[in-house]
């Protein structure tokens, strides 16, 4: 018990480092903006690929960048646990905020002109629900400022009447852009360590 409470905040610390490389704010970032771009040149079907290629994709680049200046991590169960359950509930809060405004706005066919002015900002609404999810489950609070990211830009899509996933596009190139920032930082705290070659022999 007093080895478990002593690793704890080291755990706690590690489980901070492993998010800060900026590789799920990236991926984040474009897959919003592919699907939104998916979604303006109707392209539907193959945007629904995305989010699998982006998990795909930073698992690889993680052992390619990450693991080698942090090391591999394997993290209790408990934490792994939390992890997938904050996962799920995201992904649970999306479509449940989804779903309703959807139902309520575009298939029941609102016409109150306060219903009819906010439609173009549903998608973005969407992911910005789930950003605020992800910042609470994971306790990624950088989300919390992704999720006013996207909640500004589908309000300010519905104020101009945009297309509706120019939210999504807009959205998801600031956040890239902020995942770029911390990968940045992130390289220059965790250089690669040098490779001492062996002597003698």
């Amino acid at each position: 018990m007093a080895t478990k409470q002593t690793l704890a905040p080291l755990e706690r610390k590690v489980f901070r480092s492993y998010w800060q490389d900026g590789m799920i704010d990236i991926l984040a970032g474009i897959s919003s903006i592919l699907i939104g771009l998916g979604w303006l040149v109707d392209l539907f079907p193959i945007t629904l690929g995305v989010p699998v290629l982006a998990i795909t994709a930073w698992i690889g680049i993680r052992r390619k960048v990450t693991e080698p200046r942090l090391g591999h991590v394997s993290f209790s169960s408990k934490r792994r646990r939390d992890m997938i359950h904050g996962w799920i509930a995201v992904l649970s809060l999306g479509l449940v905020v989804g779903g309703n405004l959807v139902t309520r706005i575009w298939i029941g066919g609102s016409h109150s002109s306060a219903s009819q002015w906010f439609a173009p900002a549903i998608p973005a609404m969407i992911v910005a629900a789930m950003s605020l999810s992800c910042a609470a489950a994971l306790g990624l609070w950088r989300f919390v400022f992704y999720g006013v990211i996207f909640a500004a830009s589908g309000l300010a899509i519905a104020e101009v009447r945009a297309e509706p996933w120019w939210g999504l596009v807009v959205g998801g190139v600031m956040v890239a852009c902020c995942g770029g920032i911390l990968l940045l930082r992130f390289l220059r705290t965790f250089p690669v360590p040098m490779q001492h070659p062996d002597v003698g022999g």
